[in-house]
């Protein structure tokens, strides 16, 4: 059950919480979100219960078709999305190039020491939160407002797919997950490093590598079969993902 602490901003509990829902699993791909039971179930109104909703639906990660939906990504929705960002977040980190005050140079370096801290207790959700939040405090940069929204839509369901898509990996080899996220934090300091430059090609260019590569690898992961969950019911008309298997995860992070 999803429950609250108490602060100020409801909404915005109530999102962020839901968020880390969605990246646990206690909320599913494609699961509908009722909004009179789970208003009830975190006892708030459904006004403010649908406040959070809409911040949701605006990050990309719940759909309204009939309904609200958790957000469930395809193979080729993933590969789609990657082309976007590929295309966007580099031109966003060229135009927010040398336009970063000390500050928010100062709350990229905290995120980096949260993400490396939370490698290092394996607390993967943390670091995810912290990976995502490097990225957005980049499009702060009044420069990139115009790109802000797009790439919350863009990137907020990749992270949410990866994080979902491989939770019994890291769940079952928390050591090979430390592998892969201490190269992940490697990209990110390089990614930091190339916005201090001040030059717009090379952050740009960096940006271009970094995800490249991390999309080329998500993309090869996600077609790798696992036999495993081959027996499992899958509703007539949809199509299964197929989910990424540790071995699958050693050959490419090991």
């Amino acid at each position: 059950m999803i429950q609250l602490a108490k602060r100020s901003n409801l909404a915005t509990q109530i999102t962020e919480r839901m968020f880390e829902a969605i990246l646990r699993g206690e909320l599913k791909p494609g699961e509908r979100l009722i909004e009179t039971k789970m208003a009830r179930q975190l006892s708030v109104g459904q006004s403010t219960f649908r406040e959070a909703l809409q911040a949701l639906e605006h990050r990309g990660l719940v759909t309204k078709d009939h309904g609200t939906f958790v957000t469930e990504l395809t193979p080729l929705d993933v590969k789609l999305l990657f082309a976007v960002r590929l295309d966007l977040e580099p031109l966003a980190a060229s135009l927010a190039c040398g336009k970063l005050t000390s500050k928010h140079i100062q709350q990229l370096e905290f995120c980096l020491d949260e993400m490396e801290k939370a490698r290092q207790r394996r607390d993967f959700t943390a670091l995810l939160r912290n990976d995502l939040a490097f990225h957005q405090l980049i499009w702060e940069a009044p420069e990139v407002s115009t790109l802000k929204r797009i790439l919350s839509l863009v990137l907020s369901p990749l992270f949410a797919f990866f994080f979902t898509r491989h939770s019994h990996v890291f769940a079952h080899s928390p050591s090979l997950a430390e592998e892969m996220f201490k190269k992940e934090h490697a990209d990110h300091c390089r990614l930091l490093a190339a916005l201090k430059t001040g030059n717009t090609e090379e952050a740009k260019r960096t940006f271009e590598e970094v995800i490249e590569h991390f999309a080329q690898t998500i993309l090869e992961l996600s077609a790798e079969p696992d036999h495993g969950t081959a027996s499992q019911s899958v509703p007539a008309g949809t199509q299964r993902p197929p989910e990424v298997t540790e071995s699958a995860l050693q050959n490419h992070f090991s």
